[in-house]
């Protein structure tokens, strides 16, 4: 009997099971997500993929630069004022997605940050405003692609060619001779007309490897001029003025895409870094390699949609070792433009000048932030060195600590809100 009843029982438990067992496997189907299409599956992470990368070289460029020229840069890409991003008191580097998503979608940087912080990813953010996705993983692959030039180019931050202390990366008149960027047919008063300097603004980056070839505040993909030589991009055969025709150009609009696809170019290997791995804006841009200028993992991916690998072509690479040769040469300007620069700041840092303060309402704002402010009816120059309260803003009245230039102008060591 005791054998007989074992038998039973294990075969009510295997009966049981068969039972369970069909209703365990409705589980899945009806405790997935719903509304996500098949097809959609595998694209549902690239836009947020692109944008941890983003995130991660914000955040290289600022350690290497500074977050004056990590939020210069981000401004340019995002069109949000840097004094707006620096306002808000989030790392940049937490501020990225957000700066970008905001203008990819044509939405308020608060509603979109607001979104994103509630858990939704930046592909429902972007499918929710109807803009268009292979266009979002453009602009922010050719943002990663800025922020990896200018961190390659912080060597040559030294470059400072009016000597205002702002360096000629983010200087919107480099020569100082009254005339803004988009204006000047001569940007970096070497003599060179733009049409045919091969450093356009110089800042130190060659034409072809500047996210703003002419340093008119406007990334190279939203200038209609890109290299302010007085030809529109349609009427011009060299749009990104790098000397290569547009028709042999892979990247003929200078934003660091592949003009074929959302493609990210690595412009060939003369500037030192290992580049090693699939460089793919829209599939994988795996940099799997050290760029030798920190030790921080340089691994990661930027995904999109494709996974065709541009190593660069023959022309360019050639290209690539003329133009090594010319930042050795631009390098050893650098140096020389620092000793004077440093010198020109440590007489202007307290060795020199009278002191000055000034209170008055804020009533311009440069949209780099370091440049010549409008306080109170006088010129206040706020340079990298400037301390700026976080709510300083315009219209806000504020107490500026400083000395007085030789060109009569205040040099602002301090800007806070009166009464902080």
């Amino acid at each position: 009997m005791k054998k007989t009843r074992k038998i039973d029982s294990w075969v009510l438990a295997v009966a049981l099971a068969l039972m369970v067992l069909p209703l365990w496997g409705l589980r899945t189907p009806l405790s997935a997500p719903q509304g996500v299409r098949a097809d959609s599956v595998e694209d549902v992470t690239q836009l947020s993929r692109v944008a941890e990368q983003l995130s991660r070289e914000v955040e290289k460029l600022e350690r290497k630069g500074g977050f004056e020229l990590a939020a210069h840069v981000l401004s340019v890409h995002s069109k949000i004022p840097a004094y707006e991003l620096l306002a808000r008191g989030v790392k940049l580097k937490d501020l990225s997605t957000s700066a970008m998503a905001a203008r990819i979608t044509g939405q308020n940087l608060d509603y979109v940050s607001g979104y994103l912080a509630s858990g939704s990813s930046l592909e429902q953010v972007v499918a929710n405003s109807k803009a268009d996705e292979q266009e979002a993983a453009r602009l922010l692959a050719s943002t990663v692609v800025g922020m990896k030039y200018n961190r390659k180019n912080v060597p040559n931050l030294a470059l400072d060619s009016d000597r205002d202390g702002l360096p000629n990366a983010m200087d919107p008149d480099v020569d100082n001779d009254k005339l803004l960027a988009q204006e000047d047919q001569d940007i970096d008063g070497d003599g060179l007309l733009n049409s045919v300097d091969q450093d356009i603004d110089g800042d130190g980056m060659l034409n072809g490897r500047d996210d703003d070839t002419d340093g008119d505040g406007i990334a190279n993909y939203d200038d209609d001029d890109i290299d302010a030589d007085g030809l529109l991009n349609e009427a011009d055969d060299d749009r990104d003025g790098d000397g290569i025709p547009n028709t042999s150009d892979g990247d003929s609009d200078g934003d660091g895409v592949d003009d074929r696809d959302v493609t990210l170019q690595r412009h060939g290997s003369d500037d030192g870094d290992d580049d090693n791995g699939n460089a793919n804006g829209n599939g994988n841009a795996n940099g799997n390699g050290d760029d030798g200028d920190d030790n921080d993992d340089d691994n990661g991916n930027a995904n999109g949609n494709t996974n065709s690998n541009t190593n660069g072509n023959a022309n360019s690479n050639g290209n690539g070792n003329s133009n090594g040769n010319s930042n050795a040469n631009g390098n050893g300007n650098a140096n020389g433009n620092g000793n004077a620069n440093g010198n020109a700041n440590g007489n202007a840092n307290g060795n020199t000048g009278t002191a000055a303060s000034l209170k008055g309402f804020v009533e311009v704002i440069p949209s780099q932030v370091i440049g010549t402010w409008r306080i109170g009816g006088r010129e206040v120059v706020v340079t990298q060195s400037t301390i700026v309260g976080k709510s300083v803003r315009l219209g806000v009245k504020v107490k500026v600590a400083g000395f007085v230039r030789s060109d009569g102008a205040i040099q602002a060591t301090r800007i806070k809100k009166k009464g902080s």
